[in-house]
């Protein structure tokens, strides 16, 4: 597969979740960006609490901020995202966490007055400067949607460190790919508490990013083929919902789910092994990435070159008195196969099947 960065950046960066934050934080809302920013170090902060309180360690250390503003916290690397992290630590198999109260506890440690002024930032119906990431669905209750926010922003330096780096390499889409699902099995080691606190997983964002690959490599192996009306959904105003049930998948959505298991498969390896790396968390999907990201294959052309193989062999390695070919035959086998190699030719070299040398497809009026 030839490189397509530029549209995949492209793409990767029209997202609903990638609007979205380009316009939470944006330099006119600094204020309003700062509140938000206050509330998810607050809940990075209680999540981190539990989970010690949980692995039963000392008290007295000070939580562990994972959770800064992106603005004041040194850049990442374009190549951190491949660096694999630190093996060996003490920490047991992390559980999912649940934390009670969580609005009130977020706004106390975020300094705000009432846990209302957290509740209000995060409901459905829109209050204030920033509309919040899951849009105006009333299922999604407050506290996931702060929950989802928190690990978007979490993850977002991680992931923008994907698309930097796979702008300075050219990388092709299946390295893309493999570059996100390290940089995300990275995230989930360095943030273990936001990524196990429930619902534990992956960020939202990522089910759009994959999303995006899914399409992008649909609709390079199968032209004309257009975006899937799930994927074009996810891209609107509205929070992505689950399929319907009980209805045929079109390839860009079913391509896209296997993508996003992947993805949770490798936050989930993260969870349970606690001597795990980013890149051993991506080698338990390895296998499974390569084949939904490789080249299709064409069974005629397969049957061929197998066929070719196995006469090619035969001939190389002729046992004496074991009659392979007659010269007739094989004058006949010659003749095809040079027809096939001048039709092939032009495939080969990427011109329109039907045109002729000049470019000019047959059958024009004359």
């Amino acid at each position: 597969m030839g490189s397509i960065i530029g549209s995949i950046n492209h793409e990767l960066n029209s997202t609903r979740s990638a609007l979205w934050y380009e316009g939470a934080s944006g330099t006119h809302r600094t204020d309003a960006w700062a509140e938000r920013l206050r509330c998810f170090i607050g809940l990075s902060e209680m999540l981190a609490e539990q989970a010690r309180l949980e692995e039963d360690e000392p008290q007295g250390r000070q939580p562990q901020t994972v959770l800064t503003d992106p603005a004041a916290r040194p850049a990442v690397p374009p190549d951190a995202v491949m660096r694999p992290g630190k093996a060996g630590n003490a920490r047991p198999q992390q559980a999912q966490i649940a934390p009670r109260a969580l609005l009130t506890e977020v706004a106390r440690r975020a300094h705000f007055a009432a846990h209302e002024t957290v509740y209000k930032k995060f409901r459905a119906e829109r209050e204030g400067p920033i509309a919040r990431w899951a849009g105006t669905d009333e299922a999604i209750k407050p506290r996931n949607a702060l929950i989802a926010e928190a690990k978007i922003v979490s993850f977002w330096a991680y992931r923008e460190g994907v698309l930097q780096i796979a702008g300075k390499f050219d990388m092709n889409l299946p390295e893309v790919a493999e570059a996100y699902l390290r940089a995300l099995a990275a995230w989930a080691g360095d943030d273990v508490p936001l990524a196990a606190c429930r619902p534990a997983g992956p960020p939202a964002c990522v089910a759009e990013d994959m999303a995006v690959l899914a399409m992008l490599w649909t609709q390079h192996y199968h032209h004309g083929v257009s975006e899937s009306p799930e994927w074009a959904t996810r891209r609107g105003a509205a929070a992505p919902r689950a399929a319907a049930r009980g209805r045929e998948k079109d390839p860009v959505t079913e391509k896209a789910e296997q993508l996003e298991r992947l993805a949770g498969i490798v936050v989930t390896s993260v969870l349970e092994d606690p001597t795990i790396t980013p890149a051993g968390a991506f080698d338990v999907v390895r296998e499974d990435l390569a084949k939904l990201l490789a080249e299709p294959a064409d069974p005629l052309a397969d049957q061929l070159s197998r066929a070719a193989a196995q006469l090619s062999d035969r001939i190389l390695h002729q046992v004496p008195g074991d009659p392979i070919l007659t010269p007739q035959q094989a004058s006949r086998l010659l003749t095809a196969l040079s027809g096939l190699s001048g039709l092939l030719a032009p495939v080969a070299a990427g011109i329109p099947q039907g045109a002729d040398r000049s470019g000019v497809a047959h059958g024009g009026g004359r």
